[in-house]
């Protein structure tokens, strides 16, 4: 069963890019995240769903039927 959460540097490793590109994602909306905290603390833990990642690559996938 894959993981129902990744961080950040699992989101780029399966993606082939940069934290700096999947922050980039995020930023744009293009990739949603889940912020994770504990009750009363300051630390935030930035995840991304499994689905949402999966979802993302499935809108940038294009079909060469028709190409030349």
């Amino acid at each position: 069963m894959p993981p129902l959460l990744l961080t950040i540097p699992e989101v780029a490793a399966q993606l082939g890019c940069s934290r700096n590109h999947v922050y980039q994602l995020i930023g744009t909306g293009e990739l949603v995240v889940v912020d994770i905290s504990l009750p009363g603390s300051l630390n935030t833990k930035t995840r991304v769903r499994t689905d949402d990642l999966e979802r993302y690559v499935a809108n940038l996938t294009r079909s060469m039927k028709g190409s030349p």
